[in-house]
């Protein structure tokens, strides 16, 4: 009787599984204790190739002031879907800061308070991920270069994107930094 049940219980899941995806319905399939989901057929993972990234000051405003020895300044990296699909985006990227198209230094800090939600992006939508930017102390051994980017690799994908910096915007820092300079929120919706 209790195989009954269960075979009873595989068949609604089941049932319902494929009545919203013939419904046209955007799911996700959640992992207990992961930060992976599958999206749908209709709606694949955001490639690189038909994203764009810039930077903006929260909430789109306009770039704040540099980080100061005292503090961090917040900034939003804009998502936008350049493809003729729908794409989704969930989880936290890797963020890293660049110059003249050279990532160095560690990763973000990647900031968990925040659920990750998965974001559908429809063509031509956006969204966003919040930074918090810390101005570093030069260690003793320092090879001093000036960031003019960030280099963006969105989760599910390899390829690094760019999101350009204003010239001296971070002044100069240490290429071989230990400490994150960076930390990162997950993809929002926009």
């Amino acid at each position: 009787m209790p195989q009954l049940t269960l075979l009873r219980t595989v068949i609604a899941a089941a049932a319902v599984a494929l009545t919203t995806a013939a419904s046209g319905c955007s799911t996700s399939l959640q992992t207990a204790g992961a930060d992976r989901s599958v999206p749908t057929l209709r709606s694949p993972w955001c490639g690189a190739a038909s994203l764009s990234v810039t930077v903006a000051g929260r909430d789109g405003a306009a770039l704040p002031s540099p980080p100061t020895d005292e503090g961090a300044v917040l900034l939003a990296l804009v998502l936008t879907n350049e493809g003729d699909r729908s794409c989704v985006l969930q989880g936290w990227p890797t963020v890293r800061l660049a110059s003249h198209g050279d990532p160095f230094g560690p990763p973000a800090l990647e900031i968990r308070a925040v659920p990750a939600p998965a974001v559908t992006l429809r063509s031509g939508k956006e969204a966003q991920v919040y930074l918090a930017l810390h101005s570093g102390s030069a260690p003793v051994r320092c090879r001093p270069v000036e960031p003019d980017a960030l280099s963006v690799v969105v989760p599910h994908t390899v390829r690094a994107l760019t999101a350009g910096l204003p010239t001296g915007y971070l002044g100069s820092t240490c290429r071989s930094e230990t400490a994150p300079l960076i930390g990162v929120q997950a993809v929002l919706p926009r």
